[in-house]
């Protein structure tokens, strides 16, 4: 006999293809079993337990960290050996600037700058100061008192300005010399 979805299609209680089957039509293949009617298994892949075997692995050349060239250079020298076009924009391929150093290992490596840390010219972090309109506007007694964490003048920490006048405002806050010490009121 065929198999228990084509039983249910001569039936007309289910259609071709994948998917459930009402249950009308297992309680007819249900009927069906019952009375004797054997019916073939449905051609289905079996696992074979191996994964599925994906794209190999494209092992790529790893580029040298950047300190180690000089771009200018291996650009220059690539288009002098026709490695590369001349004129050609974008990044260099790994494979010219192994090449470039292989070709040039007794060129000294391009110097690494080193940055050093700002020391602190005073231990304040914060400084103060009245949010005026501009610096030659009046004071007013409703302006309210703003923690300012950088200088307008370098924008450097307030810690570390070195202003010879110290710290100052922004200009949109009225651009004056900030006070260190909160003042009181």
């Amino acid at each position: 006999m065929a198999t228990k979805r084509e039983y249910a299609i001569s039936l007309g209680l289910a259609k071709p293809g994948k998917g459930r089957m009402s249950v009308a039509a297992n309680n007819a293949i249900a009927e069906a079993i019952a009375k004797g009617i054997t019916f073939d298994e449905p051609i289905v892949k079996a696992p074979t337990g191996k994964r599925r075997v994906s794209a190999p692995k494209i092992v790529r050349e790893k580029a040298p960290s950047k300190d180690s060239y000089n771009p200018k250079d291996v650009r220059a020298w690539a288009e002098q050996t026709g490695l590369i076009e001349k004129g050609k924009r974008g990044k260099l391929p790994t494979s010219v600037i192994n090449s470039y150093l292989v070709a040039h290992k007794d060129t000294p490596a391009k110097k690494k700058s080193v940055r050093t840390p700002l020391t602190e010219a005073r231990t304040e972090t914060v400084g103060w100061t009245y949010a005026r309109r501009g610096p030659k506007d009046p004071a007013y007694i409703s302006e309210p008192l703003v923690a300012v964490t950088t200088c307008g003048g370098c924008t450097r920490g307030i810690s570390t300005c070195r202003c010879s006048n110290g710290p100052t405002a922004p200009k949109f806050l009225g651009g004056e010399t900030l006070l260190l010490t909160r003042p009181k009121g």
